[in-house]
């Protein structure tokens, strides 16, 4: 037949009196913490930041809106997406290969080794891309400056 589990309270009979003694022990089991988050506090105090931190609080709603309506502009979604693009160029560069690029010692500077190098293929595409560029770049100020 089943048996009554017996109920057992794990908190202890006066909770209030736990907390009143877990609080009168914190100064002396945590001295160097509260030591250090006063000094903290008082850096934090003496810089502004407490200032600044409690001007953000009560204007959050508004700062929230402001930084909204600014990542929403095309400006900033001009931006991310330029950044984005060199970010992904950045990411396919190899280190080794761009270490000796800008690693030229003076007897590998001639005029033949200029010519070949403008020659190749990759200069070419590089020259073709900047050229895009300038004509991207281009357009806009011919826009800027009709406005």
């Amino acid at each position: 037949m089943a048996q009554a589990v017996d109920f057992r309270q794990f908190t202890p009979e006066n909770s209030r009196d736990d907390l009143a003694r877990r609080i009168h022990e914190i100064p002396t089991e945590h001295a160097d913490a509260l030591l250090a988050a006063v000094a903290l506090l008082q850096k934090c105090h003496d810089a502004g930041l407490l200032s600044l931190a409690s001007g953000l609080i009560s204007a959050g709603s508004t700062i929230i809106d402001h930084l909204a309506d600014v990542a929403d502009s095309p400006q900033a979604v001009t931006a991310l997406r330029t950044a984005l693009i060199f970010g992904n160029i950045l990411n396919t560069l190899d280190p080794d290969e761009l270490q000796k690029a800008v690693s030229v010692k003076e007897k590998d500077v001639s005029i033949c080794r200029i010519v070949r190098g403008a020659l190749s293929k990759e200069t070419r595409q590089m020259a073709m891309i900047g050229i895009n560029l300038m004509n991207v770049i281009g357009k806009a100020f011919a826009k800027l400056n009709a406005a």
